[in-house]
């Protein structure tokens, strides 16, 4: 069913980890499991596969949304939800009334076989009755005979019965070294920079100071390709790597 392409002007420089969590959440969805948990630390990844994901599935004709919740409570998350999917509500709805709402959209869809996935981001960072939301759409989901899917994402603790809800095991984790320096070779070369001028000690600054997190590796990137358009010719090596990062990234010694 998902060929894994990225759709048209779609640029996604993935890492392996990050294309096995994508492969399994396409598989969760396309075998119509409910629900799978998407886990890993801050930096590794999880929003940019959940966005991937959904790229993925719309390109194939499935509704995707993609709601992070951090620091919404269950009323406004539910109102979010019911602006994604075009549900007319009362302005001064109860949290009661939007449930009721969401739970029969997502509902009639289903018994129409419209598929739909909601893909939930920094589920951990939401407030605490965020879990009644989660409990609403996994209950949907396990009615809904595979046409609604939940995929949730999670950088901290969540509460045990949504982990043994999910089938599979999703995780991002910090990249090694040589996979750190892979990662960044891909990126320097997407963004058309000379990697044959970033001396051996420029790929080890780089992967020490991005601490192996592919969204760091990535800002590093573009901090490279600044430098080297504007050296020339001349090598990039650590020194002059970490110099930069000290200046134009928080929290980074030059």
């Amino acid at each position: 069913m998902f060929g894994h392409q990225d759709p048209p002007n779609h640029r996604f420089q993935e890492t392996v980890g990050q294309t096995e969590a994508l492969s399994r959440l396409l598989y969760i969805v396309e075998n119509r499991i409910p629900f799978c948990l998407l886990e890993g630390d801050h930096g590794t990844g999880k929003t940019t596969v959940l966005k991937q994901a959904a790229a993925e599935l719309t390109h194939s004709g499935i509704r995707a949304i993609v709601q992070n919740v951090s620091a919404l409570n269950c009323r406004a998350a539910l109102w979010h939800l019911c602006g994604a999917l075009s549900i007319l509500s009362r302005p001064e709805a109860d949290e009661s009334e939007l449930m009721g709402l969401v739970r029969d959209e997502l509902m009639a869809r289903a018994d129409c076989h419209h598929s739909t996935v909601v893909l939930l981001d920094d589920i951990h960072l939401a407030q605490d009755d965020i879990h009644l939301l989660l409990h609403l759409l996994t209950a949907v989901a396990e009615v809904s005979e595979g046409h609604f899917c939940v995929l949730a994402a999670a950088a901290g603790p969540v509460p045990e019965d949504f982990r043994k809800r999910s089938p599979l095991q999703v995780a991002l984790t910090a990249l090694d070294r040589s996979e750190a320096v892979e990662f960044a070779v891909r990126c320097l070369a997407a963004m058309e920079c000379d990697v044959t001028r970033i001396t051996s000690d420029g790929w080890q600054a780089i992967a020490e100071l991005s601490e192996g997190l592919p969204g760091q590796i990535t800002r590093l990137c573009r901090i490279v390709h600044t430098v080297a358009s504007l050296q020339d010719d001349q090598p990039v090596d650590g020194s002059v790597i970490r110099s930069a990062a000290g200046q134009l990234l928080p929290g980074r010694a030059a």
